[in-house]
Formats: C-alpha cells, sequence, structure tokens
C-alpha cells in the first residue's frame, strides 16, 4: 500500500513545528538562565550594598553614642561648674552677711541698736518671725524685752522658773530642735527651733527663743549655725559692753 503524500506531508509538518518549538523553548531557557543569573548578580549586588549601608548607619549609630556621652558629660561639666560658682557667689553672700552682722553688732551703741541688730539677724539670716529675746534681771530670772509674732500668753509663760525653755536658758548651752518646727506645725513652748544662750564668762547676758521658721525655710542649714555662734559671741559681746557702759554711767 503506497504513503498517502498528505499523511507524509503532517507528520513532516508536526515534526518541523516540534523542533520550532523545542528550538524556542531552549532559547526561552537560556533567557531565563540568564535573567536568573544577572537576578543573582544584582541580589549580590544589593545584598553587599544592603551590608554597606548597615555598616556605615552602625558606625553612625556609635559616632552619634560617642558624641552623646560627650556631650552629657560637658553638660554636666557645665552644670558642675555652675553649681560650683552659684555656691561661691552664696558663700560669698554668706560672708557678706555675716560680716555686716558682727560689724552692726560690734558697733552698735546702745541696747536698742543691739537689739534691732539681733532683730534683723533672726529674721532676714536665720528667717525666723516668731522669737523672743530675753534677758536675765538683777535676782538671776529671765524676762522678755523683745519679741516678734508670739502670742501674749506664749511670752507670759514663757520667762517662768517653771516653763520648759527655763531649762534651755539654765544649761546656757546651744538648743536646736530637728527636724527645726516649721510654719505649718503648731507653737510648743517646750520646742523651740533654736535657743541660744549669749554668755560672757560665766555670766548670761542674753538669749534668743525662736520658734516657726517661715515657709521658704526647709530647716536649720550650717549658715544658721554660724549665725546662732555669731550671736552667742558678737551678740554677747555688745550687750556685755553696754551692760558695762550703764554701769559706770549708774556710778557716775
Amino acid at each position: 500500500m503506497a504513503n498517502d503524500p498528505n499523511q507524509e506531508s503532517y507528520v513532516r509538518r508536526v515534526l518541523e513545528e516540534t523542533r520550532e518549538y523545542e528550538r524556542r523553548l531552549r532559547e526561552d531557557n537560556e533567557s531565563l538562565r540568564e535573567l536568573v543569573a544577572t537576578l543573582e548578580c544584582e541580589r549580590i549586588a544589593l545584598r553587599k550594598r544592603v551590608e554597606e549601608l548597615e555598616a556605615g548607619v552602625t558606625q553612625q549609630l556609635t559616632e552619634m553614642s560617642t558624641l552623646r556621652e560627650r556631650l552629657t558629660a560637658q553638660v554636666n561639666a557645665n552644670l558642675k561648674s555652675t553649681e560650683q560658682q552659684l555656691a561661691i557667689e552664696q558663700q560669698n553672700t554668706n560672708l557678706a552677711n555675716l560680716y555686716v552682722a558682727s560689724y552692726r553688732l560690734n558697733g552698735a551703741l546702745d541696747r536698742a541698736e543691739i537689739v534691732d541688730a539681733i532683730r534683723e539677724i533672726v529674721i532676714n539670716l536665720v528667717g525666723c518671725e516668731e522669737f523672743a529675746l530675753l534677758e536675765p534681771d538683777h535676782g538671776g530670772a529671765w524676762k522678755v524685752c523683745s519679741s516678734m509674732g508670739l502670742p501674749e500668753d506664749f511670752l507670759a509663760r514663757m520667762a517662768t522658773p517653771e516653763s520648759p525653755l527655763a531649762g534651755h536658758l539654765e544649761s546656757r548651752r546651744l538648743h536646736v530642735t530637728d527636724p527645726a518646727v516649721l510654719s505649718v506645725d503648731e507653737l510648743d513652748l517646750s520646742r523651740p527651733t533654736a535657743c541660744v544662750v549669749m554668755s560672757v564668762g560665766d555670766e548670761a547676758v542674753g538669749a534668743v527663743a525662736m520658734y516657726r521658721l517661715l515657709p521658704q525655710k526647709s530647716g536649720i542649714e550650717p549658715l544658721d549655725r554660724e549665725i546662732f555662734d555669731l550671736l552667742a559671741a558678737n551678740a554677747a559681746m555688745a550687750l556685755y559692753r553696754v551692760k558695762l557702759q550703764e554701769q559706770v554711767k549708774g556710778v557716775q
């Protein structure tokens, strides 16, 4: 039986189309391999760039952290320097105030001027507007000679022999309450913030009993104790000097 020409032509066409399909498939595969290779190169390049950027960011963060630490250290140093400067200025102010107070006490010519100087020291330097100045009378008892901010009945009980304050006065030692009596606390005759007895040798010439402090005062500070020492020494000498002058005038 003879071959059918149409069948042979069909088979040939199918083979040719198959070979053409295979050729195009190989070309597509080659293009895909090239594309994959290109993409892999780009991925590697991008990965390398990312690593470089990450390294740069890490370095920048490290530098920023170092700069932040240096800046913080500089700020702290500046704050410390400012605090030291303010402390020195405050110390100079305190010394100036103490000098002025001492000068005024030493330069006082009469009892009234001394009393005014003591009142100013207690009010402006210590920060207390509830206090009493006491002095011993000829019989050895104490009497209030000047006061501020304390009620009359309180003052009347203050200098009596049975008063709780009498023990502080008789001891002739500095008495300081810790913590201090603040403005919100109730007045208590037995609990002054400070009781400064001014004496020369064995002779007491005066005393200051201070009670509630001003609201801005948080307590007794080291400067306050220096002021108490000033009162105990300079004010005592000033009062003793005036007392001697009064005795001389009495004799004359």
